[in-house]
């Protein structure tokens, strides 16, 4: 784990994957500042639990009664962990669509037409 607190490598995620987007019109990165801001948060603790996963394990032994063995069972942080990447997949998927909207809607704008017209074919 990082020297530097939580909020720290938030905002230092957050600054990098601003300047990522920054192609961006002002009024899309306004829409999209939240987005960029929940990925930045779980960037840093999706690291944080994978450092905490790999020092303890994915599972623990577990059990309901002294009478019984216990038996692993899969840690609260590594439902979190996961969650956190699914969670992280869609926050990139809609940066990286709305990114692809935007380079194709400038790529539209500087076009002379003839792939459009070969497409159309």
């Amino acid at each position: 784990m990082s020297d530097k607190s939580v909020h720290e490598r938030i905002k230092k995620e957050y600054e990098r994957l601003k300047k990522e987007y920054e192609e961006l019109p002002d009024s899309m990165l306004s829409v999209l500042d939240k987005t960029i801001l929940n990925t930045a948060t779980l960037e840093v603790r999706i690291e944080d639990l994978s450092e905490y996963l790999h020092e303890h394990g994915y599972t623990e032994p577990f059990t309901q009664s002294p009478n019984t063995p216990p038996y692993d069972r899969e840690r609260v942080e590594t439902k979190t962990y996961k969650d956190f990447i699914k969670l992280n997949q869609v926050n990139y998927r809609v940066l990286a669509d709305i990114q692809s909207k935007m380079v194709n809607v400038t790529s539209a704008e500087e076009s002379d037409g003839f792939d459009e017209f070969v497409n159309d074919k």
